[in-house]
């Protein structure tokens, strides 16, 4: 098994996934901000 060949993807996927969450987790911190409505 040759895991070398999968690796950008995989690197790709992971990058993705960690820009999802930190998405989600900024969304999420601006919400509970003080004086800030929610959209």
């Amino acid at each position: 098994m040759d895991l070398t060949a999968d690796e950008p993807r995989i690197l790709r996927e992971g990058a993705v996934a960690a820009a999802d969450i930190a998405e989600v987790l900024g969304v999420t911190i601006e919400s509970l901000l003080p004086g800030r409505v929610p959209e």
